[in-house]
Formats: structure tokens, C-alpha cells, sequence
């Protein structure tokens, strides 16, 4: 990935969730080159963890199905519990 693109101005935090390496690197730099902060997890229950952390995720965009028993659907019904707000 270049350097940050100056023609866009993202600014929102997002968490990642992705647990197949290759699509999660992609993804995190366009989305970084493009502005975004980015916290980036490789399941469901690591993503809950850094929840209950980080107070200010704006947006959740996760993988449908995670090793484990939290699955993406499952991951954002919990994660909204902790931030009504989240998208």
C-alpha cells in the first residue's frame, strides 16, 4: 500500500475481523491508505475483548464465519450490546 491517499479523509475507527491473513492485511491497508484507524482481530472472541476496551469503534466489519462459536452475525448482536451505536 502507498501512502496515505490526501483526496479522502476517513477518520472513523474500525474493527476488523478477519481470520484468514492474506484478505485481512488487503483489507486493513486500503482501508488505512484511505484514512480509517484500524483494530484488527482474527475471531469473534478476541473482537469482544477489544470492545470492552475500546470505547469509541465506530464501524464493525467482520468476517460471516470465524473459527470458534461466534460467528459475525453473533459477533455484532454482542457488540451492540456494548455500543448501541455501533454500525
Amino acid at each position: 500500500v502507498e501512502e496515505k491517499n490526501d483526496n479522502v479523509n476517513g477518520h472513523e475507527k474500525i474493527l476488523l475481523v478477519e481470520d484468514e491473513e492474506a484478505l485481512l492485511e488487503i483489507t486493513q491497508g486500503y482501508l488505512e491508505y484511505l484514512g480509517y484507524q484500524i483494530l484488527i482481530a482474527p475471531d469473534g472472541v478476541e473482537a469482544l475483548r477489544i470492545f470492552k476496551i475500546e470505547k469509541n469503534i465506530d464501524l464493525l466489519l467482520t468476517d460471516v464465519i470465524m473459527p470458534g462459536n461466534l460467528t459475525g452475525p453473533k459477533l455484532a448482536i454482542e457488540a451492540r450490546r456494548i455500543n448501541p451505536q455501533l454500525k
